[in-house]
């Protein structure tokens, strides 16, 4: 490994090597589009612990609330890759309806997927690919969340500036939230109540009280946000600016003055995921082909790990994850 002024530069194995002991929870799991790859990251020396050839074009990532299987979608081919994490192989490749992006799995393993085409949310069987049922949403369903309780499942509808809220009991939307422009990525707060949509094109960020089901602020940040996610405790959020090349960092009350921030990453940043103790975060740095390490007690970039092309999509093998 070799070090230079911040940023690090690792060989990249394709595998988890000879006798290699497998994964374990924490292991930073990057996606990059363009070389159809999955990285694992030891977040303990931020060094590539192997590389996972994947099918064409993946597109997104979710993680199993076990931390046992990462499940990535294939939006060109209309196929679903089901990876075990522990022993770092595709398990299998299961169709999917049309063109699945966003990705959501509940505690008891069921897997909701989003087709972008149809505008649809469809519950599918990981076992034969079979669609069990459907919700219908807005135009160009991009991320989904489900709640931990498995109680809400949100869809977000890129091209319909809107957010549903479906019932995965009786798979049927319970209201659908006006947002801003071109809503692209969600994250719930893990403390409950609430969620953050990224607004792309209006440059903002929106707050949904998932009690109330309303949306209750709309705030400013960087241009084109493009990925969020949630500190621990709840009281931050992280947005990841595409055309600014920036995340924004909101704490509270959200939105004011004292409670923003910017921090300068890679190009065309995407994906971001925190550590368990928030005291870190990984962005996916789309153009740049790297990942950039925050150190949110300093709020700076600590450091700058190159990776396979086209990085969009981040996770932890624990669950916690956003994008």
């Amino acid at each position: 490994m070799r070090t230079l002024a911040g940023f690090i530069f690792a060989a990249v194995c394709l595998s988890l090597g000879g006798g290699a002991a497998p994964l374990q929870a924490g292991t930073v799991l990057v996606l990059s589009q363009t070389a159809a790859q999955l990285v694992a990251i030891d977040p303990e020396t931020d060094t590539i612990r192997g590389v996972l050839q994947l099918d064409t074009s993946p597109a997104n990532l979710a993680v199993s609330p076990d931390g046992q299987r990462a499940f990535v979608a294939h939006a060109d081919i209309g196929r679903i890759s089901i990876i075990d994490l522990p022993s770092w192989t595709v398990a299998v490749a299961i169709p999917a309806p049309g063109s699945p992006f966003g990705l959501a799995v509940s505690q008891s393993g069921k897997l909701y997927a989003g087709d972008w085409n149809s505008d649809q949310v469809h519950e599918i069987d990981t076992a034969t690919g079979r669609v069990l049922r459907s919700a219908v949403i807005g135009k160009a369903p991009a991320h989904l969340a489900l709640t931990p309780d498995g109680q809400l499942l949100i869809a977000v509808a890129r091209e319909t500036n809107a957010v549903s809220i479906i019932d995965p009991a009786s798979f049927t939307v319970k209201t659908t939230l006006a947002v801003e422009r071109a809503p692209f990525a969600i994250a719930l707060n893990p403390r409950g109540g609430s969620a953050v949509v990224a607004n792309a094109q209006a440059g903002s960020a929106s707050t949904i009280d998932l009690g109330k089901l309303t949306v209750t602020a709309s705030v400013p940040v960087g241009a084109m946000p493009y990925g969020v996610a949630y500190s621990g405790d709840g009281a931050t959020v992280l947005i990841t600016n595409q055309q600014s090349g920036t995340v924004s960092i909101l704490g509270r009350p959200m939105g004011s003055p004292a409670g923003r921030a910017a921090i300068k990453v890679g190009s065309y940043p995407e994906g971001i995921a925190l550590n368990s103790d928030s005291t870190r975060a990984y962005v996916a740095n789309w153009f740049s082909d790297d990942v950039s390490i925050i150190d949110l007690t300093s709020g700076k970039e600590a450091a700058r790990l190159k990776v396979p092309g086209g990085p969009r999509g981040v996770a932890f093998t624990t669950g916690s994850f956003g994008r």
